[in-house]
This record gives structure tokens, sequence and C-alpha cells, in this order.
């Protein structure tokens, strides 16, 4: 796995818990790699 990747993963992962810690109830815990702030999956027909 290149370099760049790992580390781009693991701010998302960092991203992840901060806003889990932050939004406790709130937060919809999907354990997915890449979500909106509050934890919901993003739609793929929205990324561009």
């Amino acid at each position: 796995m290149p370099s760049a990747l790992l580390n781009l993963l693991q701010v998302e992962r960092k991203r992840y818990l901060t806003n889990k810690l932050k939004m406790s109830e709130q937060f919809e815990d999907n354990d997915l790699v890449v979500c909106w702030d509050d934890g919901k999956c993003i739609n793929p027909d929205t990324l561009s």
C-alpha cells in the first residue's frame, strides 16, 4: 500500500473517531472508511 494512501486512511480514521466521540448518540456508527461527519454513508451519486 502506498504511504500516501496509508496516511490518508489514518487521517480519516482519526476524524471518524473524533466525530464519534463528539456526537455520541447522534453519531451513526457504521464502521465506514469514508463517511459524513455524523457517520452516515455518503451516497456515491453525490461524489464528484
